[in-house]
Order: C-alpha cells, then structure tokens, then sequence
C-alpha cells in the first residue's frame, strides 16, 4: 500500500510544509520571505561573530542540527520516547554524515519580527508577534520561535527625517545556540495529517545566502510505529521530512545559489527572484518566483509537460543512472505540491519510484545520490556520496525508459517493472519486496 509522506493540502503536500512554508518552505504560502543575516565561519578558522564569506570558501563542516520538542499529543509515552530519543536522533545522524556547511560562527538566532517601521532611519517603531516555526497545541497552532533563539531588536518612539531617534529600547537577544540549523519536531493530528499521510515539514528561517537555518516537522501520531518491522519506513520519512525542512522543496528552486553564492536565479530591487507569471506543469498560469531555466526547465515528455530540475550535479547521476547522455535533468512529480505553487517538491515517482524524495512512500527508499547532487547544487551544502544508496529501478534502462510511456501497444506492451494489469504483482527493481 502506497502512503503518502506528507499531505497536500496548504502545506507542501506529500512531504511537505506547513504554514510557513507551505510548499515551499520559506514563508512563501504567506508570500513573505523570512532571512536572517548570519554570521559565518571565516575560512580556514572558526571565524568571530563578525566575519563573513562567500559560499565558496572551503571551511564546510557537518551541518550541526539542534532538535527542538514542539507539540506532542496522542501519543503514548513509549511512542514519544521512541519518536525524540530514537527516531528523529538517527535520522538527523544520517543528516550529519551526509551534508556539510559552511558553519554558522557563534550562535545561530532569527530575527524578531517589526510592525511598523521608519523608513528614514530603517528603526522599528513597534514589534508585531514572534516569528512562528512547527506546531505548538492540538489544534495545530503556530509555534513561537522561543526568544532564548531570537536577536535583539531596538525600538524607538520617534524618528527625525534626519535619522536621528529618541525613547528607544530594545528587545534582547536570547543565547542563541551553537548550530547550523534548528528542527522543531511535533507529532500533532492536524487537519493536514490526512489521506494517508505520514508526516510533513518546511522551512521557517533562511540566511543571507538562502540557506535554511529553522524548519519543523510534524509526524502524524496515527501513523507513527516503534515495531521493529517498520524501522525503514519510519526513518525514511523522518529522514524525508527533515529534507524538506533543509530546502528540498519548489520555494527553494528559485533560491538555488551557484557554488561561489551567486545567485542562480536573477534578483530584484529587493533582494528576491522577481515575480513572473507561468505556465505550470499542470497547465495552470500562476504568479510566482519562478527559477532560472538554468536550474529548472519545462519541456515536454511522453506526451506532458514536464519540469526538470537541470543543475550540473543533477543531469550528472540521471544520465548515470538511466544510461542515457542525452538527458537535460531529473524530473519533478508532474503536478505542483500545493495551492499556488507551480512545480512539485519530489521527484517523478514513475522514473524514480523508491528514492528519498519521491512522493509517495512505497517500500525500502533509497537515499540516492540523485537527492545529494539536488541539496549539492543548491549552493548551501556539500554532499558525501560515500553515504549514497545504488538506485535501481530504471538503472541502465536506457533513454526510453525516460521517453516511452508505461504501457504502449493498446495496453499490452509494459515498460520493465510496469504492469499491463490492474493488480498484478511481481518483484521490486532491488528483489526485496513483492510489488
């Protein structure tokens, strides 16, 4: 039985988002990028609280992922040990093996949110609510960034068109914590823990560069085991949803950055790829921060319109793996994630039927090189392939497996693990299971 990681609705849909991030994590559904400058590692040394670099230099380290509890609810309290002490644990371990940064310098913190600012002096007047991340209650309330994570913020009652301003305080800045990257973890029954879904996650928080530094994931405590025969599934997911949280995810393709921290996607005045109307892959014109054809491209494949991701590292392990020189990229899932996006957040589940990322979870999945060169080419992490899992279904098939349909002939000729029979069931492409 097919089981869906994440939900589709607001959120990023079959592993995805939540509020923030809807479908892209960002606080894009909000149609508000959140950034906050940090301060990084400067190269070859641990760097001061001040310094800066460019993505290029060579100082990348393991990222260091700091696990925050958000809500839990309907659990029993072996399901919760097991879920914060055993599962998210290993999943983030894999994280850690897998990806390297450049290392945030002292402490990693997000920005407190202003209401009302003067322009003039670029001083907030008033501070509005905290920034939110995760799920804080059982009816799947927003999650207050706890302030011990947040930056100082200086108010001021009054602004001269001189800059000058007068009754200020400020807001103080909490410790901060000593990592790359903050996970909110919850495991709440939310409206979005349906059809079938496993878990969901997204970004909160990015940097200067783009990179997500706070995200969150929810796993629905309906679909949450600790038997042992269900120890690949669940770490799959968890090891997906975290994925999706670090910038696996459509709000992330336009903020894609070049291996020296150029952007990939062109800018405008405001720092953000500009808004531009599109055809999507379902054939529906959205607004939206759509990425550079360099990173990914439409075209057309057996018959559909398809979205291909197409950065350097990407076309490299897809022309690999299929045996085919002539591919241009891997293609998305051929229908956006979530309301108002326009390409999909996984992989093509029909090229790529048990990878990591694809959407629907069908039996042991495979963390493939295909994902790495994704989170690689991205610009914000460096990936070790030695961690990487062999992806067979397709392997060596050849550029028609990509190009032919499924089932040709009038429904009598299928493609080599295809079915030309409704129920049909036979072995997986890596022999381990009955499909």
């Amino acid at each position: 039985m097919h089981t869906h990681w994440h939900c589709v609705v607001l959120l990023m849909c079959v592993r995805l988002a939540q509020a923030h991030e809807s479908d892209d994590d960002l606080r894009e559904a909000a149609g508000q990028y959140v950034h906050a400058a940090q301060p990084y590692a400067s190269s070859g040394s641990s760097g001061s609280s001040g310094s800066r670099r460019a993505l290029s230099s060579g100082s990348f380290a393991p990222i260091r992922i700091e696990v925050r509890t958000g809500a839990v609810s309907g659990l029993s309290d072996a399901d919760r040990t097991f879920l914060m002490n055993t599962l998210v644990p290993a999943s983030v371990s894999w994280l850690q093996t897998a990806l390297q940064v450049n290392p945030v310098a002292g402490v990693l913190r997000a920005n407190r949110n202003c209401q009302i600012i003067y322009e003039n002096a670029q001083v907030c007047k008033t501070e509005a609510s905290l920034p939110t991340c995760g799920v804080a209650d059982a009816s799947g309330g927003a999650l207050s960034i706890p302030t011990d994570l947040l930056n100082e913020l200086r108010l001021c009652d009054s602004c001269l068109a001189s800059g000058t301003c007068s009754g200020c305080t400020t807001s103080p800045a909490g410790a901060g914590v000593a990592a790359d990257f903050v996970l909110f973890v919850s495991a709440v029954a939310t409206a979005s823990c349906s059809g079938g879904t496993l878990a969901y996650a997204g970004t909160c928080v990015r940097d200067q560069f783009d990179r997500p530094v706070f995200g969150h994931a929810n796993f629905c405590p309906a679909a949450l085991s600790s038997a042992a025969d269900q120890w690949e599934t669940q770490l799959s997911t968890a090891i997906h949803e975290v994925v999706h949280a670090l910038g696996f995810a459509s709000g992330s393709w336009p903020l894609f950055r070049n291996g020296d921290g150029s952007p990939r996607t062109a800018r405008d005045d405001n720092g953000l790829p500009p808004l531009v109307a599109t055809t999507c892959v379902d054939g529906q014109t959205r607004t939206i921060r759509k990425p550079d054809p360099n990173t990914v491209a439409l075209g057309t494949e057996r018959g559909l319109t398809v979205a291909r991701m197409v950065t350097p590292r990407v076309a490299s392990v897809v022309r690999d793996i299929f045996g085919c020189s002539s591919l241009v990229g891997a293609e998305l899932e051929n229908q956006p994630t979530s309301t108002g996006s326009c390409f999909g957040s996984h992989w093509e589940q029909r090229l790529f039927m048990n990878e990591l990322m694809a959407p629907v979870d069908s039996h042991i999945a495979i963390k493939s090189a295909l994902t790495l060169a994704a989170l690689e080419d991205s610009g914000w992490f460096k990936a070790n392939y030695s961690v990487a899992e062999p992806l067979l279904w397709g392997r060596g098939k050849g550029c028609s497996y990509v190009t032919s349909p499924c089932v040709s002939n009038g429904g009598t000729i299928a493609l080599d693990g295809m079915c030309t029979q409704i129920g049909a069931q036979g072995c997986t492409a890596d022999h381990r299971a009955r499909g």
